[in-house]
């Protein structure tokens, strides 16, 4: 998994890399230290998810989910709060933000965010690639309606000419 983190005070952004870098799950962990920076990166690089922070100078983490999902630009957030206020958890549902975790983090809590986004990435995955193994062109459906008819003519002509074969009794 690659994951983007998003917050201002240094700190706190480097001991949340530390801990994305340790689990195994994560391949590749990137930082920006403002929602501008954010948005410049992810508009060139594909990541898994995003965590960040909700409370920034300028740009706030609710407004950078806005334009990512509005831009698509990606699809998982998870945003790290010191403000258990109801008002910032009832716009981070209206964004479908993943998870929505109190400062100071809890590891355990982080790892399991990281963990249920990877399972929802792969079974989207899952799901698109057999998606895309079910549709069939009209060339792949005239083929098989040709070979069906193909291996019905076949064995009507066997069983006809079986019953031509002389007795051997």
């Amino acid at each position: 998994m690659k994951i983007l983190v998003v917050d201002d005070e240094k700190i706190i952004l480097q001991g949340i890399v530390r801990l994305l870098k340790s689990n195994p799950l994560v391949d590749d962990v990137y930082w920006a230290e403002d929602a501008f920076i954010a948005l410049d990166f992810l508009k060139g690089h594909q990541v898994d998810a995003v965590v960040t922070d909700i409370r920034m100078p300028e740009m706030d983490g609710l407004e950078l989910i806005k334009i990512a999902r509005e831009e698509e630009l990606c699809d998982n957030f998870i945003i790290l709060s010191g403000f258990a206020e109801f008002k910032y958890a009832q716009q981070a549902i209206s964004y479908q933000v993943t998870e929505y975790i109190l400062k100071p983090v809890d590891p355990e809590e982080l790892d399991k965010a990281v963990r249920d986004i990877k399972y929802k990435t792969e079974l989207k995955e899952k799901n698109r690639n057999n998606q895309e193994n079910s549709v069939v062109t009209s060339e792949e459906l005239e083929e098989k309606i040709r070979l069906e008819t193909y291996k019905e003519t076949e064995i009507e002509w066997i069983l006809q000419n079986i019953l031509l074969l002389p007795d051997i009794r």
